[in-house]
């Protein structure tokens, strides 16, 4: 699989940018192992948002 080292998501609305930064705050801070489909939904949500998505870093096979 592989997965970058730096993911950036560029937003043109500040209230876009703090909502999605909520709601994927609220699934990283919490410890459970299995996050609900709502709580992915949330962030997906927020995410299609995003004006523009970037990846830097090595991407490893």
């Amino acid at each position: 699989m592989a997965a970058a080292n730096q993911v950036v998501l560029y937003f043109e609305n500040q209230e876009d940018a703090l909502r999605f930064t909520l709601a994927a705050g609220s699934v990283l801070a919490d410890q459970k192992p299995n996050h609900t489909v709502e709580d992915l939904m949330k962030v997906a949500r927020e995410m299609v948002r995003a004006s523009r998505i970037t990846a830097k870093g090595t991407l490893n096979p």
